[in-house]
């Protein structure tokens, strides 16, 4: 799983519950509370790293994360990368990106490239040379990227998320790229390794033998949360698409659900309390 949130206006995430949904959205199958990543409750391993880079319609010469705009389409957000070390080739993204053109579809977005989010292999936002293009290295041979799409809101703007395999974490440096509908490039960060963030274990609950682990990281000066985990022993093939859009097994309210909850205890769901922030 790789989501991002936007809240409303909180930030403070150290000991939050963590909670994973069944299908039907009604039980609670597991759950975690967040802490500095290392000091976990037991049910998982290790998380994934992550890094992060902010995207911003700002003079380049006031942020070491660079902005880049080829077009007159104002452009700004955040955008997290989670690393997997484990395997040393999944990498999760998200993030929430404003100023893009209104009432896109990722269906809808046939050029090449069109409303596509994607890590290239180059080191710079000055200019296509130095973004370079998609990256992904063996023995990853057909590109990743060509499905990594977004769509826009009315106001122009998006909050995206997933997962993929790419052949490597090898991420300190390289260019996040956001496309416009044409495929015309609109927006560039470097990511850069976040050494501060937060992860919890995720202990089955009740009857339900789920558990796993989750990474988070709360976006400075932002509302905006993004994490990546993984879980086992939940129910079989089931199969559900980024919010708001639902998967044809998760109707439900919270079918398939990973929510940070405005709780601090993993005993009850009166402990847990219900969504933080929204």
């Amino acid at each position: 799983m790789a989501s991002c949130t936007i809240s409303t206006g909180e930030t403070e995430y150290d000991g939050k519950a963590f909670v994973l949904h069944s299908d039907s959205g009604t039980s609670r199958v597991a759950c975690g509370l967040l802490g500095p990543a290392g000091a976990m409750v037991d049910g998982g391993g290790d998380p994934p790293d992550a890094e992060c880079s902010q995207l911003q319609s700002v003079p380049t010469s006031h942020h070491a994360l660079h902005p880049f705009q080829v077009s007159t389409l104002k452009f700004s957000g955040s955008v997290v990368v989670f690393a997997d070390t484990s395997d040393g080739t999944t990498v999760g993204y998200g993030g929430h990106v404003m100023g893009l053109e209104p009432g896109l579809l990722a269906s809808d977005c046939p050029a090449t490239n069109g409303c596509g989010v994607h890590i290239h292999s180059g080191m710079g936002c000055e200019d296509s040379a130095a973004q370079g293009g998609h990256y992904f290295a063996d023995p990853i041979m057909t590109d990743p990227w060509i499905t990594a799409q977004y769509s826009s809101d009315a106001e122009g703007s998006t909050t995206f998320g997933a997962s993929l395999e790419m052949g490597t974490v090898d991420l300190e440096g390289r260019a996040f790229v956001v496309h416009a509908e044409d495929g015309s490039r609109v927006g560039c960060g470097i990511l850069s390794k976040v050494e501060s963030h937060l992860g919890a274990g995720l202990a089955s609950l009740g009857d339900s033998s789920a558990m796993g682990s989750v990474t988070a990281l709360p976006v400075a000066d932002t509302d905006l949360i993004c994490y990546m985990g993984y879980a086992m022993n939940l129910e079989p093939d089931l199969s559900a698409f980024y919010a708001p859009h639902q998967g044809p097994n998760c109707t439900a309210t919270n079918g398939c659900g990973t929510h940070v909850h405005a709780g601090t205890s993993c005993d009850s769901t009166e402990t847990q309390m219900g969504h933080y922030g929204l």
